[in-house]
């Protein structure tokens, strides 16, 4: 057996494919928290009593016994009983679980939360955890891997969206987890009873609200447009925009432009490109619609601005917005120096 994605845990949320233990791993919090929201509610309509949940929380010192006894303990008249137990890194004797999970029992539902990377698999108990299917990972999304997480999102709330135009939504947005639920809130909102979501409809609700866009800056370099691609970089700083974060997007910018210049050479479809490039297609046309780095010695010209000004960040101490006003009156010079 190996590890499962925590989205398999979806495959048991019937109350006949209830697994007894649940381990629930991994670095993205907000998806172990959706997944043992999910059991949770498959199983609490099949408890009778409160008493028979019980929420373990490992550090306050308690050890594998007090786990143990809980799962032992027949429910009070209830179908099942519910133990979960969190903050699974601070228990000292976790090795003293293995028997019961090799072994557990049919009226108990263990859910165990961890926050932290996948273990090993090479000692107990997780050895057997991993063994018996019971091992679920949250891997830490980053970004368009983010687009499965929109579509799944979506077609939660009885929509869909294409691959192409999610990944679109999140190159819009970045991948913060909770922006990007946001977004779809007010996308759903939006789109009212129409079943798909498209990017027109991204567009004319996510980009609109989205003030100081780094596309912007993106779409005025793009152009040559001097004074606005000073004024959207000035923006992004004063709205508390990382500069590295900026530079690396610009970083990724010319970078994808230097791949499209010799993509177009040998004639590969953009959607093609993109998946090549892991990127969307969304960003992809934008960086081909950057006409101005289309010819070569200015696209070179970016490129040395960018380095010099990362070199100047991490070794001048120089003010964020003079390195931004050089950075771009070196990309886009004034006409005739």
């Amino acid at each position: 057996m190996s590890i499962q994605n925590i989205n398999a845990v979806k495959n048991y949320l019937k109350p006949e494919k209830l697994l007894p233990v649940f381990y629930l791993c991994g670095e993205d919090s907000v998806a172990i928290d959706n997944a043992l929201k999910a059991i949770e509610k498959t199983v609490e309509p099949l408890l009778a009593s409160e008493l028979d949940k019980e929420i373990i929380n490992c550090e306050k010192g308690i050890n594998a016994n007090t786990i143990l006894d809980s799962v032992s303990a027949y429910p009070f008249g209830s179908e099942k009983k519910l133990v979960v137990v969190k903050n699974f890194s601070a228990l000292k004797d976790k090795k003293n679980l293995t028997d019961y999970i090799k072994s557990p029992n049919d009226f108990s539902v263990l859910i165990i939360t961890h926050f932290e990377k996948k273990p090993d698999g090479k000692s107990d108990p997780y050895k057997s955890l991993i063994e018996n299917n019971f091992c679920f990972e949250a891997k830490e999304l980053k970004g368009i891997e983010f687009a499965g997480l929109v579509i799944s999102l979506i077609n939660s709330k009885k929509k869909k969206i294409s691959q192409e135009d999610a990944e679109a939504l999140v190159e819009l947005v970045g991948d913060s987890r909770s922006i990007i639920e946001m977004q779809i809130y007010k996308l759903i909102e939006y789109v009212g009873e129409k079943d798909v979501i498209t990017l027109d409809d991204i567009k004319k609700n996510v980009i609109a609200t989205r003030q100081n866009s780094v596309f912007d800056l993106l779409n005025a370099l793009g152009r040559n447009e001097r004074v606005k691609a000073l004024k959207s970089f000035n923006n992004l700083l004063e709205n508390g925009e990382d500069i590295n974060q900026i530079i690396g997007m610009l970083t990724k910018f010319f970078s994808i432009i230097a791949s499209s210049i010799e993509f177009a050479k040998d004639r590969i479809p953009d959607d093609i490109a993109a998946r090549k490039l892991k990127t969307s297609k969304y960003f992809y046309q934008n960086c081909t619609n950057a006409k101005y780095f289309r010819d070569s010695e200015n696209l070179r010209r970016a490129v040395r601005a960018l380095a010099k000004a990362d070199l100047e960040l991490k070794t001048s101490g120089s003010d964020e917005k003079t390195i931004a006003a050089e950075l771009v009156s070196t990309i886009l010079p004034v006409k005739g120096r």
